[in-house]
């Protein structure tokens, strides 16, 4: 990514900045006349990646400068459905799944509670911030389901090995042979290696097999059988 940007900005000062920076600094500077800001925050695992923050109406001429200088270095575009396969597999929270959304998942959930200084005397929502991780007991991990098979999709419930309910999956992809996924758990069943159980929901619930007691089974029911879930490292 590195050599991509030097190609494209023809800016060696900047470029020789963007060595020196580490992960979540940024230089503000000139990328081929286009001013921009770039964060050393790339969001799909790799070890260097950036982020370039630029006025809408340049967009354009940013991104066919970048595919012209790019292609030769081997440059591919990709979707959005990609570059979210990436984030998760590396454990990257994403607004409205692992962050904030219908859960309300805090940053310290979320795995980034060194970006909460709680040493500070005022920020917007400390008071709230502390009293909430007082009491909290919610983890966000993440986990691998060995094999191939129905995707666990977001909202699917996991379980321990008790049969209890724990939490929830947040986010999830396939990778190879195995899925790859992220879920908001109780903080008793976030340690690495912890087995659980995912209940992978089919894309159309009206398809989803109907409750019954175990006693009311009859012949040809289907029932919901669960996958097993390792949790392993928070981040890749």
């Amino acid at each position: 990514s590195l050599e991509v940007l030097a190609a494209a900005a023809a800016n060696p000062a900047l470029i020789d900045a963007l060595r020196e920076r580490k992960r979540f600094e940024f230089v503000e500077g000139s990328v081929d006349g286009i001013d921009a800001l770039i964060s050393t925050t790339g969001y799909t695992g790799e070890k260097v990646g950036y982020e370039l923050l630029v006025h809408p109406d340049h967009l354009p001429q940013l991104w066919s400068l970048l595919i012209e200088k790019g292609t030769p270095l081997g440059l591919v575009p990709c979707g959005l459905g990609a570059r979210d396969s990436t984030r998760i597999e590396a454990g990257f929270p994403l607004w409205g799944h692992e962050l904030a959304g219908p859960y309300g998942v805090t940053p310290i959930e979320a795995g980034y509670g060194g970006s909460v200084k709680f040493h500070k005397p005022f920020f917007v929502g400390r008071d709230a911030m502390r009293a909430h991780e007082e009491t909290r007991s919610r983890q966000i991990v993440r986990f691998v389901v060995e094999g191939k098979g129905r995707m666990a999709r977001d909202g699917a419930p996991m379980v321990g090995g008790d049969g209890k309910y724990v939490g929830v999956v947040t986010s999830c992809t396939q990778v190879g042979d195995r899925q790859v996924g992220l879920a908001l758990v109780d903080r008793r069943s976030a340690a690495r290696g912890t087995e659980l159980f995912v209940y992978r929901l089919p894309p159309d619930l009206d398809r989803q097999p109907p409750a019954k007691r175990m006693s009311d089974l009859e012949a040809g029911d289907a029932v919901l059988l669960p996958a097993k879930a390792t949790v392993v490292k928070r981040f890749l």
